[in-house]
């Protein structure tokens, strides 16, 4: 049986929108939030899966003036390095978190 084109527009189209995380190739960080929470990440090439408030998050890069940013799933994660980064949440249709509702989490013991 042979597809036609419709039926490879459709089948192309369903696809576009299925992005998923599924050999992560570094171990996951573990950052502890201002706000009491942990973020956990794990990064696979372009993408990052961000686990926060036992939420899984399914992210992918996007242009970042400094450091490495992800969006996905209405969130926003924003890191230097393995030591820093800032979640957020981020409005429909949005680019950017929220920046009144960033918390910054870092690498290390929980803070006081």
């Amino acid at each position: 049986m042979r597809a036609g084109p419709s039926t490879l527009l459709i089948l192309a189209a369903a696809l576009a929108g299925c992005t998923t995380v599924t050999h992560p190739t570094e171990p996951a960080s573990v950052l502890h939030c201002e706000n009491g929470e942990t973020v956990e990440v794990r990064y696979a090439g372009d993408m990052a899966l961000v686990v926060y408030k036992n939420r899984k998050h399914t992210m992918r890069t996007v242009i970042s003036g400094s450091g490495a940013r992800y969006i996905g799933d209405g969130m926003e994660w924003w890191s230097k390095g393995f030591e820093e980064g800032m979640i957020a949440p981020v409005a429909h249709g949005a680019e950017m978190g929220m920046s009144d509702q960033r918390v910054t989490c870092r690498a290390g013991p929980p803070p006081p």
